[in-house]
């Protein structure tokens, strides 16, 4: 399991993500905190795991300009063992993982631009993609050139 946070930045400079879930138009919608918040209990008490990680960040209006998005790994498993004394130990996983990005226009609905990135160690931050709106809110530009989004516990965005 990982933590993802994603961050997207408007053209007006405002960035979104965990430590700032509103701005402008944007709004972190679905903040994945991995297995913590992907559990629930049904009415028998069977506890059910969603085992899907997913942030969605969405728009609330079309401010026309460039648009950046980017993920920052912010948590990796660790793997727990137990010592024959009975002592815990436990070590990173080191999998690489996958994040699949996602670009949507809601109305009407289509699925605009899809990327695929390869992960492998906490850390990680790393541009998704960009894409510019014009002022009906359509796409006119997507790139995955190199973004300045760097997401932080202090201040969301740099």
């Amino acid at each position: 399991m990982m933590m993802l946070t994603c961050g997207v930045r408007d053209p007006q400079g405002v960035t979104v993500s965990f430590t700032h879930k509103t701005g402008g138009l944007l709004n972190l919608e679905k903040d994945d905190l991995g297995m913590s918040n992907d559990r629930w209990r049904k009415p028998d008490g069977t506890i059910v795991t969603i085992p899907i990680n997913r942030e969605v960040i969405t728009m609330r209006g079309i401010v026309p300009g460039r648009y950046q998005v980017a993920a920052h790994i912010y948590s990796r498993k660790i793997k727990l063992y137990t010592l024959p004394d009975g002592r815990k130990t436990g070590e990173r996983d080191t999998t690489p993982g996958t994040i699949i990005a996602t670009l949507v226009r809601i109305n009407p609905y289509g699925e605009v631009y899809t990327t695929v990135r390869q992960y492998d160690a906490k850390g990680q931050v790393f541009t998704l993609f960009n894409f510019e709106l014009n002022e009906d809110g359509d796409v006119i530009a997507l790139d995955e050139d190199k973004n300045n989004i760097v997401m932080n516990r202090n201040g969301g965005g740099e």
